[in-house]
This record gives structure tokens, sequence and C-alpha cells, in this order.
């Protein structure tokens, strides 16, 4: 999938959308995100402590929906998140504010389900390294049960050039900072196929 070059730095002169810069030395830990697609780099019992410490402290999506399309930024994937009471996460929106952008490593990553019983999930990991240091990690749930609903939802992301998170608030707040979309998609693929639907067929 071919996106638009990420400018190196974009001033959000309004409060509400705030936009995050990726930063220039990646520091994903374990490259993560490698190790959830193909299982090397690390050993079984290390991965499987990394991708629990994942799931353990990860902040729930509420809800996935199309914010907004500009010829100039493209589309914006509005994702509502539960912040769990984590006062570094709810703060981000003012410090960003404050400082006009920052700086942060994004990158997706999937989960096949381990029992019969769980999900598949999809993760965003977003490390942010300034104008404060957070680091967050937002779960997807890809249930079956649902399938339509979160086949739409897998669309809106794979299809974005941007991301928008927002804290404790409704899908259609305001308040809400900006991240570039992980280029790298395939875990969202890995869901779709998960589903038993196909990015080509969605025309993606």
């Amino acid at each position: 999938m071919l996106t638009r070059p990420i400018p190196r730095r974009v001033i959000s002169p309004v409060r509400g959308m705030r936009l995050f810069r990726r930063s220039k030395t990646p520091s994903s830990p374990k490259n993560a995100s490698h190790m959830s697609e193909n299982g090397r780099g690390a050993s079984k019992s290390d991965l499987r402590t990394s991708v629990a410490a994942l799931v353990a402290e990860a902040l729930p999506c509420l809800d996935v929906a199309p914010r907004s399309a500009d010829p100039a930024e493209g589309l914006t994937t509005m994702l509502s998140v539960d912040a769990r009471n984590r006062t570094d996460v709810l703060d981000l929106d003012r410090a960003f504010f404050m400082t006009n952008g920052g700086t942060a490593d994004v990158s997706w990553l999937s989960l096949p389900p381990n029992t019969g019983e769980t999900p598949f999930r999809v993760l965003l990991r977003v490390a942010v390294t300034a104008p404060v240091q957070c680091h967050l990690v937002v779960v997807i749930p890809i249930e079956r049960d649902d399938r339509e609903r979160r086949a739409r939802q897998l669309a809106y992301l794979l299809a974005a050039d941007r991301l928008a998170l927002g804290f404790d608030v409704p899908i259609t707040a305001e308040s809400a900072i900006r991240i570039a979309s992980p280029t790298d998609r395939r875990p969202l693929v890995a869901a779709l196929d998960a589903l038993g639907c196909s990015a080509t067929l969605l025309g993606l």
C-alpha cells in the first residue's frame, strides 16, 4: 500500500487534535513487532513474557470510525480508548497542546488466540519520546461473532494515513491526539484473514 510521506514537523495551532511526528530512532523493545510476526529474534519464553507484558498493560479500544479526509493529509481514523485511569495517558493532550507537537514511535502487532476462548487481537504500540515519555498499548479484539463491524473497523485502520486517539471520550469528540499510521500493516491484514475477509475484496 502506498502511503504519503510524513512531514518532519507539523504545528497544530488549535486545541483538540495534536499531531505526533515520528522520532528518528525507534525504541521498540526487543523488536517486538518483528517477533510477533515471525517469532524470530527471541526465545519462546522471552517472546511469551514480552507479549504477556504488552497485553497486561493494554488499553481497550472502545470504537473505531473515520474522522476526516483531507487532500493533503489523507484519511484520519479515530480510535476511542479507555485510558484505565492512567494519568500519564490522559495528560498527553495537554502536553502536546503546550509544546505544539512531539515525537513517537508507533507499530501494529498481531496476537493470534492461544485458547479457544481468546479472540484474535490487534495491538497498537505507541512510545512517546517527547515532550514527555509515555508508553501505551491499545488492544482491539477481533471477535468473529461481530464480524461485519470488526471488518469495517479494520478497513478504516488499513486505509488510514493518520490515527486520532481519544482517551475517555466518545468517538465523535474533538479532543484527541493524532499519530502517523504505522507503515507496516501486515498485522491488520492478518486480522482480516482471521475474520475470513480479504483486504483485496475490500479494495485496500
